[in-house]
């Protein structure tokens, strides 16, 4: 075997190598929370949100009830039909609630300050200052 084609093997085998390894390599799974970023490539971490880039070897994995969907853990819309959205309760932990119009069976199924009445979520039209969530609002983070 001459020097050139021992080479040429050794590249051929390095090459296999690498190529096999890439398929092979055991990825970091990270839980993402509701809203949160989920798209690989550069995220907002750590204190003040900076921009980092973020591991290859990562896969993040969105809540149950929520899909990836323009870099963030969207709220999906119950197999029913029912249309969900992005809640935040006071504390600002974040929930999957039906917006106004939509089928439910407690005040806690549909947005804060949005009622229950009847089977369905309904504004209170006496309160002047209130945004009554009535649509899907998905939340959008720039990859």
């Amino acid at each position: 075997m001459t020097s050139s084609s021992a080479a040429f093997g050794i590249i051929l085998l390095v090459s296999f190598i690498a190529l096999v390894s890439t398929d092979t390599i055991k990825k970091r799974i990270v839980n993402v929370d509701i809203g949160g970023h989920c798209a690989l490539g550069a995220a907002p971490v750590g204190p003040g949100g900076s921009w980092q880039v973020v591991e290859k070897d990562v896969e993040k994995v969105c809540a149950q009830g929520t899909t990836c969907r323009k870099g963030a853990c969207n709220c999906d819309d119950l197999p029913d039909g029912t249309v969900t959205g992005l809640s935040s309760d006071a504390e600002g932990n974040r929930a999957c609630r039906h917006v106004a119009g939509q089928k439910c069976a407690a005040d806690g199924d549909c947005f804060q300050d949005v009622q229950c009445l009847e089977g369905v979520c309904t504004c209170d039209k006496s309160k002047k200052d209130f945004y009554c969530v009535d649509a899907k609002n998905d939340v959008y983070i720039l990859s």
